[in-house]
């Protein structure tokens, strides 16, 4: 609920904020204003610039150009994370910035200017109070590493009010917590606004921003589409602000004939480390050369499904089928013989070994064969030979082949895993945002090679939070919502609008034909 203000003071206001990376245009000339006491979420998909903006205004990046005004005409230059704190703003990101092996307490006052003589007990019973005051129970003498991330959330926000913040930012801050945790959230972040704290609610979850804000900012692709009060919108409209409209280029209707099933899922149910579901009664068929698109909003169970499929994860109960035969309880690797490919969404902890050369990362899904190695040793002019003339036609740029894979750029780095996992016979393509880091001819380049794959009838599943690239290629789109999959809709019958609301949760009715 909005609180009672006659006249809303100005906390923040950026002015023509732009920021660019190689290759990128993270924010693109946004305004941006903050009052005094609100909460204000900010909206919109992954990569739409949230993050970036609000790295600015904490320090942890500068602007290219733009302008930042504090507490009325005042302005101000961040250029780093010591003067947001001065200000009194204070960031709180999706991995906290705590020590495992220290206490609450030590973690709280560490970077404050103390005194040479401290006295712990003092602190402990200090943060012991302030946690008290804002519903923030917490045992000060605890190590981090004994706490869940709900405690750990609450030692980052009561090390915000330890600094006297004004400003707090917390960047999607319910992706990890429980229905019942986030309440409790709420409740704290409500009591903070009501003490006069103002929040930044980074989130893309709908329902989550109808509840807590006051106002709300959406962007896209850069760019701020607007503000508004709470009450002006509805989780409709806001749905489709965030994700706009596709360029008449990619709303071309994709002919396809089903052919037979290559694989099929049933009733799959996944769990994660902590024994809570990520993937819950998940169940879909893919066919001969059809190209399945997965859309949904980072942190549904996306990378869950694909890392399942390729054997990376444990399943808890379900069916997994290729071409007939049962396969879920197979390793990696035999999923990988019988025609599963994959391009992970992590290409640096997953795809590759950075500190291994260009060699051994190519020779990853060949190293155990006979015709690659000699006495338990890679034969590498062998391979070097074998891949030269895939890294010539994709245009890997490479100094030479013993370079660390570490080195190279993201674009290089994607191009060097679909040599890899292209070039040998599929049955089944498994792609995790398949054309991040490249340049649009390299991207047309990709797009057409899946299309190539897939005519010659090989099944595809491309994970992406590219809607266009998502339409543009896919014969059917499977959305996905905390973990299930909530529709699956025929390329013809989708809409930017329909994707979108079922992308946040709006509606749920599953066709897993």
């Amino acid at each position: 609920m909005k609180k009672n203000k006659s006249t809303p003071k100005l906390l923040v206001e950026m002015k023509g904020i732009y920021k660019a990376f190689p290759g990128v245009v993270a924010i693109d000339g946004v305004d941006f204003s903050l009052e005094e006491g609100e909460i204000h979420s900010l909206l919109g998909e992954n990569g739409a610039g949230k993050s970036t903006l609000m790295s600015i205004l904490s320090g942890l990046y500068r602007p290219d150009r733009g302008e930042i005004y504090w507490q009325g005409e005042r302005k101000v230059t961040i250029s780093s994370p010591y003067d947001a704190r001065c200000l009194g703003i204070a960031m709180i990101y999706q991995h906290f910035h705590l020590v495992e092996e220290h206490t609450i307490t030590e973690n709280i006052i560490l970077g404050s200017k103390l005194p040479f003589n401290l006295s712990l007990q003092y602190y402990n019973e200090e943060i012991k109070r302030l946690g008290e005051k804002f519903n923030l129970s917490v045992k000060p003498t605890a190590r981090i590493k004994e706490l869940t991330i709900a405690e750990q959330q609450k030692v980052e926000i009561l090390k915000a009010l330890y600094n006297k913040v004004k400003l707090l930012i917390m960047d999607e801050p319910t992706a990890v917590l429980t229905p019942q945790e986030t309440d409790k959230l709420f409740s704290i972040l409500r009591e903070m606004s009501k003490s006069g704290v103002t929040i930044v609610f980074i989130s893309h979850k709908l329902s989550e921003i109808m509840a807590i804000a006051d106002r709300i900012t959406v962007l896209r692709r850069g760019k701020k589409v607007g503000t508004f009060q709470k009450q002006e919108v509805t989780p409709e409209k806001l749905a489709h602000l965030m994700v706009g409209e596709l360029p008449e280029k990619f709303k071309s209707q994709i002919s396809y004939t089903p052919k037979k099933d290559i694989l099929k899922v049933t009733n799959l149910f996944v769990k994660d480390l902590q024994g809570n579901y990520v993937l819950k009664n998940i169940s879909f068929t893919l066919k001969e050369g059809e190209i399945l698109g997965i859309a949904a909003v980072s942190g549904n169970g996306q990378n869950e499904l694909m890392e399942t499929l390729a054997g990376i994860r444990k399943i808890f109960k379900g069916e997994i089928i290729l071409n007939g035969k049962r396969i879920e309880a197979t390793s990696a690797r035999r999923k990988f013989l019988d025609g599963i490919h994959y391009i992970p969404a992590d290409r640096k902890k997953v795809g590759t070994i950075g500190n291994l050369d260009i060699i051994e990362n190519s020779a990853m899904r060949k190293y155990f064969q006979k015709q690659w190695q000699k006495h338990g040793m890679l034969i590498k002019d062998r391979i070097k030979d074998y891949f030269l003339p895939l890294i010539n036609e994709y245009k890997l740029k490479l100094t030479t082949f013993s370079e660390k894979v570490k080195t190279l750029s993201g674009g290089n780095l994607q191009k060097l895993l679909l040599i890899r996992e292209l070039d040998t016979p599929l049955c089944v393509l498994l792609a995790e945002y398949p054309t991040h880091g490249l340049d649009l001819e390299a991207t047309q380049r990709v797009w057409n090679i899946i299309k190539e794959k897939a005519s010659l009838g090989v099944g595809v599943i491309i994970v992406s939070e590219d809607l266009e690239e998502l339409f543009s290629l896919s014969h059917r789109l499977a959305v996905m919502f905390k973990g299930e999959i909530v529709d699956i809709i025929d390329r013809k019958e989708a809409t930017i609008e329909k994707i979108g609301l079922l992308m946040a949760g709006i509606k749920h009715s599953v066709n897993t034909y």
